[in-house]
């Protein structure tokens, strides 16, 4: 095969290791590159009489039992072709200089567990498996059809770093969780990018409908056939959960985390990253939670605050259902302690102040929302862990920064115990948080750890919180006028505004040592400059070397509003931040300019806003 194909440059070539979704992969492709012969939602469509695997096949099946040149049901495919591989890249290489090649790798543990019950369907009878703990150490060792794992996944993903024009690299897991993105995305890289028009029709969608592992169940081609030239397999064979997360059913923690640990450290220095910091989290949660006390105990810490009384007499819901509550913004508030919250994050804040337990060399990123976090977060992440990775292939390229440093308060979904996680990091924890610093857990300000604070002008902060609130539910609109009336009284998700940029400006005057003031118009105006200082006072200095070698100018640049718009993984993908709560990764960049109010309100307006924050601010020393 490798020496006797000869590629098209139509052609495209969808790679894979077994058990990564490859059917689902075919069938996706399939349908994109061929809707304008077969319209999706057509109910005469191929795939729903015929297998994924006859209308894309593996291009060593067609090379069985054949030799000599092309096998001419190669050569008769109408372009473009789009065939199938699980070879390594490096077996491919010359064959495929000039197509188009996909690539699709999945999370190991869920490719580990979906092969195991796959290979009882396709073994002859009578042949005897090993059992699953010897299959599992196999795996860890690289002993696996087409493994290692990692150099298989690694070839690939170089080879879409060198030439992204090319070579496509998608994780399954990426797929799940926003398919009709990644939908998008495939047809623009395959050249046949959807029209407006279809976009308005809802072709993506018919497209992720038509393929959606339900759908291609049902199909009789899929129940009941097979496909294969020298060995025949089921079709049914190929359908069966298709879940995220599905190892669970077959490992236990310890084998999970031992194969996470392995591909980190096989892939370490790649810029490939298969384990989600926040998805990690969980699972050290899981393995941590007998350490912590439960939920049932939080209400045994006695303390003098009336409202904390009540807390431990009514419960969690039943105290925030005593709260004082006010409509206007795209969910309830409620009031407690002089902040109006949400009732999902005050709920995680007084989950917090029971179980947190702050470490004296752990980085906390406070701000209120909309003032420039996921930012800070970036840049706090290239700072601190600049001995680890290359800028050319750095965690920042291929995940969202709001995954790189996960909150304290706001739990990551799929935790059974989001304090359990966040305890079970190892340390220097860098951690973020959106709590005032009068409820940040006890023990946070006295245990010695870093505060990095990052305020807003107050008008830029409003208009970048009504843009993102108009986003957060569907069908809800605010208007500025509404905006600016609730901003202004101090009603605001995590306000009053004022407050809560004054507790930790007092906080950085008295303790300037572990408080650390920023402003976000500071950032803009020299970004390098602020970079060394946040250096500094995070404890990693840039050394001589890093600032010939323009380190700090590096990190500017990686982390830059630009860079992180322009990658795939902050233009599709979600955010779930617990709580069934699912936010598109786009939400969280929009303009990240200063002075971008004045295209949203009038002077009068401004004026307004300006003389009540400075109001409110009087005497304290801090100007905007």
């Amino acid at each position: 095969m490798r020496d006797s194909f000869v590629a098209r440059p139509t052609d495209v070539l969808l790679a894979t290791m077994p058990k990564s979704g490859t059917t689902w992969l075919k069938a996706l492709v399939f349908a994109v590159a061929h809707r304008d012969r077969h319209a999706p939602d057509d109910a005469r469509h191929p795939l729903l009489g015929t297998s994924p695997h006859d209308l894309v096949p593996f291009l060593h099946s067609l090379y069985e039992n054949h030799r000599g040149p092309d096998p001419p049901g190669l050569e008769a495919m109408p372009s473009p072709r789009i065939l199938a591989v699980h070879a390594p890249f490096s077996v491919l290489r010359p064959s495929v200089a000039s197509c188009r090649v996909v690539y699709l790798c999945r999370d190991p543990k869920d490719a580990l567990a979906s092969f195991w019950h796959y290979i009882p369907k396709v073994v002859p009878r009578g042949h005897n498996l090993p059992p699953f703990h010897e299959a599992f150490e196999r795996y860890c060792d690289g002993v696996s059809p087409f493994g290692p794992l990692w150099d298989h996944m690694a070839e690939y993903w170089k080879a879409s770093v060198a030439r992204p024009e090319e070579v496509m690299f998608l994780q399954y897991e990426h797929l799940k969780e926003d398919t009709v993105g990644s939908v998008k995305r495939l047809a623009d890289f395959l050249g046949c990018p959807f029209t407006d028009e279809e976009v308005a029709r809802g072709v993506p969608d018919a497209v992720v409908a038509l393929c959606s592992i339900d759908r291609m169940k049902g199909v009789e081609a899929n129940r009941e056939g097979e496909h294969g030239v020298a060995r025949t397999f089921k079709n049914s064979a190929f359908f069966r959960k298709g879940e995220v997360g599905d190892w669970k059913e077959l490992l236990t923690l310890e084998m999970a985390q031992r194969i996470d640990d392995t591909v980190e450290e096989k892939l370490r220095g790649s810029g490939l990253s298969l384990i989600d910091p926040s998805y990690k989290l969980c699972l050290l949660s899981r393995l941590a939670m007998a350490q912590l006390p439960s939920k049932s105990d939080l209400g045994s810490a006695t303390n003098s605050s009336p409202e904390d009384v009540d807390l431990a007499k009514q419960g969690v819901r039943g105290f925030m259902s005593a709260l004082p509550a006010r409509e206007g913004w795209s969910a309830t508030l409620v009031h407690h302690k002089n902040y109006w919250l949400k009732p999902r994050m005050l709920e995680g804040i007084l989950l917090a102040q029971q179980t947190f337990k702050p470490r004296a060399d752990d980085i906390i990123l406070a701000t209120q929302p909309k003032c420039g976090t996921t930012w800070l977060k970036a840049l706090a992440f290239a700072i601190t862990n600049r001995s680890l990775y290359d800028f050319s292939d750095h965690p920042l390229l291929t995940r969202h920064p709001q995954h790189a440093v996960p909150f304290i308060e706001i739990p990551t979904a799929g935790s059974d115990d989001h304090a359990a996680g966040i305890e079970a990091l190892p340390s220097p924890r860098l951690l973020a948080t959106h709590m005032p610093l009068s409820l940040l857990p006890p023990g946070t300000t006295s245990c010695g750890c870093r505060l990095v604070y990052l305020c807003r002008d107050p008008k830029d902060t409003l208009v970048s919180r009504l843009h993102f609130e108009n986003k957060l539910v569907e069908g809800f609109s605010l208007s500025m006028d509404a905006a600016f009336g609730m901003f202004c009284e101090g009603f605001s998700p995590y306000g009053p505004f004022w407050d809560h940029c004054l507790e930790y400006w007092r906080e950085s005057v008295a303790r300037p040592n572990t408080v650390l003031f920023l402003k976000y118009e500071e950032i803009k105006s020299d970004p390098v400059q602020v970079v060394r200082k946040l250096a500094e006072f995070l404890g990693v200095p840039f050394t001589q070397e890093e600032e010939s070698a323009g380190i700090a100018e590096e990190v500017v640049k990686l982390c830059s509003f630009e860079k992180l718009t322009s990658l795939p993984v902050n233009q599709v993908g979600v955010v779930r931040p617990g709580n069934n709560v699912r936010l598109d990764n786009s939400v969280f960049y929009r303009k990240g300019k200063v002075g971008d109010w004045v295209n949203h309100m009038n002077q009068e307006m401004a004026e307004k806003l300006d003389s009540l924050v400075q109001h409110k601010l009087e005497g304290s020393g801090l100007v905007f």
